[in-house]
């Protein structure tokens, strides 16, 4: 074997191991002091920062958790595991505008509960025999233009029973003549007429029932249920792709939006807008959505502080 010793004798022949294994070692040594003075702290430091964010972030969510005296699961969305799981922090998540994420309507939020507690006391119709007039509305409110409002013939005593606008209030369908007839009887009042049957405005239809029976309603939309997916090991949706149970960080992620993972419905893929009181399977204890798109509250983005507008 030919090695270069010298640029003056390139081409002698190397006669012993000790020549060979001296002419084999690198000529230069900085990288082994590179290698060694560089590389190997910089790895231990690596390797201390990731051991550190580990131990840090379960302390941050116990942190967060203890402030709001709840579990880590409550905090996280207390409205899914209210009356399912038996929790005695669930006597303490009552302001779910702070606790849900997305939740800035404090209105639909009261009307949602309210509409929870009520259902059960309304006999669910197995046919269209068992429907009220206003339905899918309340009992006592009708279906106007996709919205709810509390009857004219309620509000009116059945003197005006046909509804014309949201503040108008008709006899019959006369009077939406033009010219209206002499003998059309009408009343204009919005403070009166444009309200549903609790007083507040119009609203769009609650929607509790899921359309297929192993689905159940997480923040207005139907999936496949958690317990089904997970062997009843995680129960409990805490979030489109998360399902948890009651233990310290016993949550389970699995999927990247709508259509997998656990992120779907009863068809295996996206999930379902729910159904109207009766029109689907009852999803007890549970919040209803409603329309558009199933959605309780249009989750907007929200911009940090410091890049707000000044006020």
């Amino acid at each position: 074997m030919l090695l270069p010793d010298s640029p003056s004798h390139g081409s002698e022949l190397l006669s012993s191991d000790a020549e060979l294994a001296q002419a084999s070692k690198p000529r230069d040594s900085s990288f082994q002091r590179f290698a060694t003075g560089r590389v190997a702290p910089a790895l231990a430091c690596a390797l201390l920062l990731g051991v550190g964010l580990v131990a840090v972030r379960p302390q941050r969510q116990s942190v967060q958790a203890a402030s709001s005296g709840l579990t880590q699961l409550d905090a996280v969305h207390a409205a899914s595991v209210k009356k399912e799981v038996a929790s005695p922090a669930h006597a303490l998540a009552k302001d779910r505008k702070t606790l849900e994420v997305g939740t800035s309507d404090p209105t639909l939020e009261a009307r949602l509960d309210e509409f929870e507690q009520k259902k059960s006391v309304v006999p669910r119709p197995k046919s269209s025999a068992d429907l009220w007039p206003g339905w899918p509305c309340g009992p006592t409110e009708e279906l106007y233009d996709s919205e709810c409002f509390l009857s004219c013939d309620n509000i009116t005593d059945g003197a005006l029973p046909f509804r014309a606008e949201p503040c108008k209030c008709c006899k019959n369908s006369t009077c939406l003549l033009s010219p209206p007839p002499p003998d059309a009887e009408s009343a204009i009042d919005c403070k009166r007429f444009d309200k549903a049957a609790d007083g507040r405005g119009a609203h769009q239809p609650m929607l509790p029932d899921c359309p297929y029976e192993d689905e159940e309603i997480f923040e207005g939309l139907c999936y496949t249920r958690c317990s089904l997916l997970t062997m009843g090991k995680y129960p409990i949706r805490t979030a489109m792709n998360t399902c948890a149970n009651h233990d310290y960080g016993g949550e389970w992620s699995l999927g990247f939006g709508p259509c997998s993972g656990f992120g779907i419905g009863g068809t295996k893929c996206l999930p379902h807008q729910p159904k109207a009181f009766g029109a689907g399977f009852d999803q007890p204890n549970r919040r209803p959505g409603i329309g558009p798109f199933g959605f309780t509250v249009l989750k907007l983005p929200e911009v940090p502080e410091e890049f707000a507008p000044p006020s």
